[in-house]
């Protein structure tokens, strides 16, 4: 059962927006007290779900409704026709086992309670396990519904049809009514009969939220008619979080800053297998969870392939040090990119990259005196920039300047064209490693026309 929110923004027509509702697939209308108190009677297309959370929903409750959603501590109010949901939430964090297991059985313990409902904030793998286990005892002693809300939540959210008896959405995604609310249009993409595989981007919370990946897997899976979920896991502590996510039963994740060498390990950690490229530098950016998981650093291959096009480069120097600049290195091999440098702050991680590929390196500042024909700018920030030296005009071909960033154009990039570098963003390489990702994660081979699909998203979105 979908069950959306009346948000805020439709209270002066509330009876068009249970149409909308109805008409986009939806089961239930939701209608909260703190958000559209005072409402008159109206006629609703579809059942109603009153929950008064301190607000005012009096002549709806004289009416009558299809539920009443009421939290254990709140007096008891009176809805003719209605059957009773109790309900409780921690909008904070996700308490213990053993609390939560007290709390649903304290709401099924209210008179006439029919369906339990818990909602807590998740914001590790961790939690999602301790609600998955919640969900599953509960629901041995009667009707229950576990709910996620927060960063770790799309994950639960995508499975909830499957496992809550009841699951809330939202018709946009502006109107959410609680943090990991799923569309109504994105559980109809994911229903059938069991529910979908779960691929997953594990990074930090701004790399996660920036990222084109989600995107990029919702369209290779629906192009190929795949079954398939692709979910944001914003991580603090990767180490924890995969370990509970394989637990979890996710298939596999792309891995992205600043988890990579993290995830390398702990492939290494569970006895797994790195491919060549993972196991030469150190960092994954695929990892499949099979009975041994299976890292790949498809970064290199992306790399390769997507600016083959400059061709060869005789001096190339390399911004920063973090975890995609062996990537960078195996690629520069490939591609015949010689005469590398690596330019970085952090001293012991250039000397360490330098001694593990053989380059020279240098202090961020020495950028200024290089005479780079290539530069590969892997910071995530832009205030090195007027470190970078004019491009010298003598050379047979002009310079370039490939920033790993894409999207916007960045005060670095747009730096690097001023000085005459020919600029080029990140777009080519995170596109081919997403199909590198796609054909090891499904077994199916990209096609071209996925490929330019990618790149269209890429472009419409920046």
């Amino acid at each position: 059962m979908l069950i959306v929110t009346l948000p805020k923004r439709c209270a002066d027509d509330p009876a068009a927006f249970t149409r909308a509702a109805q008409a986009a697939g939806a089961d239930l209308v939701e209608v909260r007290g703190d958000l559209t108190p005072g409402l008159a009677p109206f006629d609703a297309a579809l059942p109603l779900v009153l929950s008064p959370r301190g607000g005012d929903l009096g002549a709806l409750l004289a009416r009558g409704a299809a539920w009443i959603d009421q939290e254990p501590h709140e007096p008891r109010l009176h809805c003719p026709g209605a059957r009773r949901i109790a309900s409780w939430h921690d909008h904070t964090g996700t308490p213990a086992l053993d609390e939560l297991l007290r709390r649903g059985r304290e709401a099924r313990g209210v008179e006439g309670v029919e369906l339990v409902k818990l909602a807590t904030h998740a914001a590790s793998a961790r939690d999602l396990e301790i609600l998955r286990e919640v969900r599953i005892r509960l629901s041995l002693e009667g009707a229950a519904t576990v709910l996620a809300m927060g960063p770790f939540a799309e994950h639960a959210r995508v499975l909830s049809p499957w496992t809550n008896a009841f699951t809330y959405a939202t018709l946009e995604d502006a109107d959410a009514a609680a943090p990991g609310q799923l569309t109504v249009a994105r559980h109809l993409e994911l229903s059938g009969e069991s529910p979908p595989q779960v691929f997953g981007l594990l990074g930090g919370s701004e790399a996660c939220q920036r990222s084109a990946s989600p995107a990029f897997f919702r369209a290779l899976f629906r192009a190929h008619g795949r079954h398939a979920a692709y979910v944001r896991f914003p991580s603090i502590d990767a180490e924890e979080d995969l370990a509970a996510l394989e637990r979890l039963g996710v298939a596999g994740l792309s891995v992205t800053a600043p988890h990579k060498r993290a995830a390398a390990a702990f492939v290494r950690a569970r006895h797994g297998t790195l491919s060549p490229d993972a196991q030469r530098g150190g960092t994954l950016n695929t990892l499949v969870l099979e009975e041994r998981p299976v890292g790949h650093q498809f970064d290199s291959l992306g790399l390769e392939f997507g600016y083959r096009d400059l061709g060869p480069r005789s001096k190339v120097a390399i911004v920063g040090s973090g975890g995609v600049v062996p990537a960078v290195l195996i690629a520069a091999e490939r591609n015949r990119w010689t005469n590398v440098t690596i330019h970085a702050r952090n001293a012991s991680a250039r000397a360490t990259l330098g001694a593990r590929f053989g380059v020279d390196t240098g202090p961020l500042a020495s950028l200024a005196d290089a005479r780079p024909d290539l530069v590969v700018w892997t910071l995530p920030v832009d205030d090195a920039r007027e470190s970078l030296p004019v491009a010298d005009r003598g050379e047979a071909r002009r310079p370039a300047f490939v920033d790993l960033r894409y999207g916007s154009p960045t005060a670095a990039a747009e730096h690097a064209a001023e000085l005459g570098y020919v600029v080029r963003d990140g777009s080519a390489m995170l596109v081919h490693q997403a199909l590198a990702q796609f054909a090891t994660f499904t077994r199916t081979e990209p096609t071209g026309t996925d490929r330019e699909r990618l790149f269209e998203l890429l472009a419409a979105d920046s």
